[in-house]
């Protein structure tokens, strides 16, 4: 077997990370598990995966590593994962539950090592785990294929080589270093600060691991990487994901840091099997054609937005939700131009609060869509802004002003109920044509 780093993999789907937005106070009926990790020095591991798997999935993980756990949470810098479990959610057919943690180290099927601790866990009942990890160095073969100056990362000396455990004083991996090659399998090491422009642009590689210490992605870094199904950038402090960073790649899940602000130009384009992405709190901007074209099944977005960029989520034949969850920070936020269209099974659209302008054409072409809820800040309607070119059921404006309306910005008045707040009536029927007043309601 060869020398293993510790890798973290774990796949989308059922797998929720301590990025994931949380109540701060926990209920108390909560179970609380904590679990330690440490090397066979008693040295505490931070920002190391530890994945939780009920005894069906824990057989499944034995006899395949690459099965993907129920949650994943990184260790803090006490090295110690603590997960939070809900009764409704991990306690529903009894008072207890069995639960193995795994930490494991995974170049591909046939080649990781992992420990274990688990049992029993109570509800309402706190409880701990510990987890002893044998560290690894690299293979002295990986280290001489390697290329390096002044603790840069520049190339290869063997283009074949499938497999690669970055030694721990590599600084950055250059523009270009590894595109283009036969990579599979790369451990990235804590100490890492950057990844150059490009850096595994049309390579093998087949899930990547972002250490906490990196600071610079490159765009298209992961371009064109077909055989990428996992990304984990969840321990690192990124505040944007540049553009093209994975367009076209074979993505199935990615897992965002909880400091990311801003999803740049084209960054998920093309990940046609990218089905779900959990965006943060602090997430504010996400730019033009960000994840067009890709396999996204819901959009749900912070209402901290400031921009939904051209297309940004336009021709995703999966997407059936939009949604906002958390606290209005703003009220001057844009959707530019076809920000959800072309969405063949979108069903339900409620943007932001923060939302103040919709600058035209932002679901035509969505014949599913049945309805729309709009953001009490909203002050312009851009041309065909509301207009679908099919039947819609249900348009609800929560502002108390009505916003000023483009060109044939609103769908079509055959089935369509429009819900406005109470005592708002004359100044909808203002501002909307006459043939839509029969169908304005006031909402109580």
């Amino acid at each position: 077997m060869s020398k293993l780093r510790l890798f973290a993999f774990i796949l989308l789907g059922i797998v929720i990370f301590t990025s994931c937005r949380k109540s701060k106070d926990t209920p108390a009926n909560a179970s609380i598990v904590r679990v330690m990790v440490s090397n066979s020095k008693g040295e505490v591991l931070k920002n190391t995966i530890v994945r939780m798997y009920d005894p069906v999935s824990f057989e499944a993980f034995k006899k395949d590593p690459t099965t993907a756990a129920l949650w994943g949470v990184a260790t803090s810098d006490k090295g110690i994962a603590t997960f939070e479990l809900q009764p409704e959610q991990w306690f529903k057919t009894g008072k207890t539950v069995e639960l193995y943690f795994v930490v494991a180290e995974v170049l591909d099927k046939d080649n990781f090592n992992w420990w274990s601790a688990g049992g029993t866990v109570t509800l309402g009942k706190n409880q701990a785990f510990k987890i002893v990890v044998e560290q690894k160095t690299s293979a002295p073969s990986e280290i001489y294929n390697l290329i390096v100056k002044d603790n840069i990362a520049i190339g290869l000396k063997n283009k074949d080589v499938t497999r690669l455990v970055l030694p721990s004083d590599i600084k950055g991996i250059a523009d270009e270093a590894f595109a283009n090659s036969a990579l599979e399998t790369v451990v990235l090491n804590e100490g890492l600060l950057s990844i150059g422009k490009a850096a595994f642009c049309k390579s093998k590689i087949t899930e990547i691991t972002l250490p906490s210490s990196l600071e610079q992605l490159g765009e298209n870094a992961f371009e064109d990487c077909r055989s990428l199904v996992a990304a984990d950038l969840s321990a690192t402090r990124l505040k944007a994901i540049p553009a093209q960073a994975f367009r076209e790649s074979g993505l199935k899940s990615v897992l965002l840091p909880p400091s990311v602000e801003v999803i740049d130009y084209q960054a998920f384009l093309g990940t046609k099997h990218l089905a779900k992405c959990q965006f943060p709190e602090t997430l504010r901007f996400i730019h033009s054609e960000a994840f067009r074209e890709s396999g996204l099944v819901r959009a749900d977005i912070p209402a901290g937005i400031q921009e939904i960029g051209y297309m940004a989520f336009a021709d995703c034949p999966a997407l059936q939700h939009v949604s906002t969850f958390g606290e209005t920070k703003n009220s001057e936020g844009i959707v530019g131009i076809g920000a959800f269209s072309q969405c063949s099974q979108l069903k339900h659209a409620t943007l932001s609060g923060s939302i103040a302008k919709l600058e035209g054409w932002t679901f035509v072409e969505c014949p599913s869509l049945t309805s729309i809820t709009l953001g009490e800040n909203l002050r312009e309607v851009g041309d065909s802004g509301l207009k679908t070119n099919y039947g819609l059921g249900s348009l609800t404006f929560l502002g108390k002003q009505p916003p000023v309306f483009g060109n044939n910005a609103l769908p079509q008045a055959e089935g369509l109920s429009i819900w406005i707040p109470q005592g708002t009536m004359q100044l909808y029927q203002e501002k909307l044509p006459s043939h839509l007043h029969s169908v304005v309601k006031e909402k109580a």
